[in-house]
């Protein structure tokens, strides 16, 4: 298996990285199980595309 940081398109970040983007939580938009909290989902598109937002929010600022 190759290493996850050569895999095409998968961003791969380290818990500083996730902590550090707009203060959210990273999630996983490659098609794999989102790990967001309950109450929120992972975004696909936008703005927030790879982050965990609050359900009735947009992706979009």
């Amino acid at each position: 298996m190759k290493n996850l940081k050569e895999l095409k398109g998968v961003k791969v970040l380290n818990k500083k990285e996730q902590k550090s983007i707009l203060g959210g939580l990273a999630c996983v938009t490659n098609g794999g199980d989102p790990e967001c909290p309950g109450g929120t989902f992972c975004c696909h598109e936008g703005n927030w595309e790879g982050m965990c937002r609050e359900e009735g929010t947009s992706c979009y600022r």
